[in-house]
């Protein structure tokens, strides 16, 4: 069972380098490009992150997502990937789906950092940075693939319950880029019923500072990424056989 905490519809990305980290033998090699190492060590696993704890927090996403709904057609990560001059497109979605009724969503996956020793203050801001820079990358990917979801999950997981202003301010803020900027993008926060499957000990304690933070300004209107579309629909049966590597 998932704690639900929120209603359903309220650069180089860092994965290839977490994928890097946890491959032995020739995928270790820092000489290899992003597009090389994508070849050479990703195709066909499905994830760039191959860390346990994010596969599982994959897995339970895509499973919540879908619920009971017919399932026409599934894509992993490594099947949606687009790079460009060597270099990794940011915001892959973590899985992307069809449903029989011809609807089409995508799913972005992200553990939230949040701690039980931070204020209130501190947890709305490391929880609206989280969802504003998914959506930002997200919309990164839109514009390069031109693929056309009909949602965007932005799936986020929460090591615990919070106080409830902090939910509150997350969907405030996915209600303004829903109503102001593009009304496809929804928010998720679950709390998964094995905490430590997903959240191993430290988890968000430490890391590299980000060299990058965005704000709601960052966020595109949805009619931006498709300005250099010819207006043609777009045939998600197109893109069925193509190699999104």
């Amino acid at each position: 069972m998932l704690a639900v905490v929120s209603p359903a519809n309220t650069a180089v990305p860092a994965a290839p380098a977490v994928c890097r980290i946890n491959s032995p033998g020739p995928c270790a090699d820092p000489r290899l490009t992003d597009r090389e190492f994508l070849e050479k060590c990703c195709r066909g696993k499905g994830s760039l992150n191959h860390d346990p704890f994010n596969l599982r927090a994959e897995e339970l996403a895509l499973e919540d997502v879908i619920s009971d709904r017919d399932v026409r057609r599934t894509w992993t990560e490594a099947e949606l990937v687009r790079s460009f001059a060597g270099q990794l497109t940011p915001g892959t979605p973590d899985g992307m789906v069809e449903l029989w009724d011809e609807s089409v969503i995508c799913i972005q996956v992200v553990r939230t950092p949040i701690l039980q020793t931070m204020t209130v203050e501190d947890m709305k801001t490391t929880l609206a940075q989280t969802v504003v820079a998914k959506v930002v990358k997200s919309q990164a990917w839109l514009r390069h693939s031109q693929v056309m979801p009909h949602e965007f999950v932005i799936f986020a997981w929460l090591p615990f319950s919070p106080d409830g202003a902090v939910l509150a301010h997350a969907e405030a803020l996915i209600a303004r880029v829903r109503n102001e900027k593009d009304s496809r993008f929804t928010l998720r926060l679950r709390i998964p019923e094995d905490v430590e499957a997903l959240f191993p000990v430290l988890f968000g304690t430490s890391g590299p500072a980000r060299l990058k933070t965005f704000s709601e300004d960052d966020v595109s209107p949805a009619s931006l990424l498709c300005e250099d579309d010819d207006g043609d629909d777009f045939d998600l049966g197109l893109y069925w056989d193509m190699d999104f590597g």
